[in-house]
């Protein structure tokens, strides 16, 4: 009797002893080896140490191994969180390390966004491990030392303007910066404020495509207002960047390999203005009399169509006001946007742009013949 009273207090002092080690008993036995149940060794390895979604196809990954000394586990619940990164974001793994890739690419999003740059996450991996006893089952909670895994998100480089000119995120899916080639984008317009007849600055700020209407994750100035002539682009508490003069227009350029923007006056300060953009070719058989498809103008001198949907492979090219005094084609002949959908069109003898049927929002810039075409879900 003396026995089995020494034998239960003891189990009750096990108990408030393992409280931080997050024991759950099912019922006061120990295990077969009377080893208590909160010092059996789990031990994680990982089987990754990068991941490149721009490549990695797989439907599931496996991201890690473990080793237990003892018990069953039925799956495991991991953690990400990164360094400076006040967010953190939970997702489960098979008892094998199995993690399903749409989750892990969606758990990285969720702390850093969608931006395609390589990040770095902590991954802590715990679980609820049932040990057998001769008298029933122990279940304990283990976890294991955070390992670090490196991850490239695959989302499509595009950018999108969004401030006083897109009336912010009214407009801001109409606004994409066009691509110039290694990372590199740019937006040219009148960035002026105009408000109660009062001209002012006009501010902005930069959207990831993939992460419109997220302000968590736009691109902006450090010090809000920043009317500078160059600068560096921030992703962490962004404030607005300014347009350094009122009334004219300005390119901006942003290079998102180094972060840097730079803003630069035109020349020409009365560029000719249209009513009318229209795409008009093979999907109309080039008819004139009011089939062609008009671009609506979002910011000044950039238009924008949303779902344009040819029918079939073909060619066309865009012209002002209906006529073709003025129109817009490729530099050369045979341009297709299947190689590369966006182009720098010319108004000097322009070729027809092969277009291969399909969904499009169509980008243009009237200034510079800039055009992008999106594809369309």
């Amino acid at each position: 009797m003396i026995k089995k009273l020494v034998y239960g207090l003891a189990i009750i002092a096990g108990l408030v002893s393992c409280n931080d080690d997050y024991t759950d008993w099912a019922s006061p036995q120990s295990n077969d080896s009377k080893e208590p149940v909160d010092k059996i060794a789990f031990m994680v390895e990982p089987a990754v140490s990068a991941i490149d979604f721009v490549v990695e196809t797989a439907e599931n990954i496996q991201l890690f191994t473990t080793s237990l000394q003892d018990g069953q586990v039925s799956e495991y619940a991991l953690t990400l969180s990164a360094e400076g990164k006040d967010k953190t974001a939970a997702l489960s793994a098979t008892a094998a390390g199995m993690v399903a890739s749409t989750d892990l690419a969606n758990a990285v999003a969720a702390i850093y966004g969608k931006s395609p740059e390589e990040r770095t996450v902590a991954v802590e991996v715990a679980a609820d491990v049932t040990v057998k006893t001769e008298d029933g089952s122990i279940i304990t909670k283990k976890k294991a030392s955070p390992f670090t895994l490196k991850v490239k998100l695959n989302t499509p480089l595009e950018y999108f303007l969004v401030g006083d000119v897109t009336s912010w995120a009214d407009k801001s899916a109409k606004c994409m910066l066009y691509p110039q080639g290694d990372k590199k984008y740019a937006y040219t317009t009148d960035f002026t404020k105009t408000e109660n007849g009062v001209q002012t600055a006009g501010n902005l700020k930069i959207w990831l495509g993939a992460d419109i209407g997220n302000w968590d994750n736009c691109y902006g100035a450090e010090s809000d207002g920043d009317n500078a002539v160059s600068g560096k682009l921030v992703s962490v508490n962004a404030r607005a960047i300014a347009c350094p003069e009122v009334g004219k227009f300005y390119k901006l350029e942003v290079d998102f390999s180094t972060n840097e923007y730079a803003w630069t006056e035109l020349t020409d300060q009365a560029p000719e203005s249209y009513t009318h953009i229209s795409l008009i070719g093979d999907y109309n058989d080039w008819d004139t009399a009011g089939s062609e498809k008009d671009l609506e103008q979002i910011t000044p001198h950039n238009w924008y169509i949303a779902g344009f949907e040819p029918g079939k492979d073909g060619v066309l090219k865009l012209r002002a006001d209906h006529k073709w005094d003025i129109s817009w084609g490729a530099a050369t002949d045979n341009v297709t946007i299947a190689d590369k959908n966006y182009l720098s069109l010319t108004t000097a003898d322009g070729k027809n742009v092969v277009v291969p049927n399909g969904k499009y929002n169509v980008f243009f810039n009237d200034i510079t013949g800039e055009v992008v075409f999106q594809t369309a879900e």
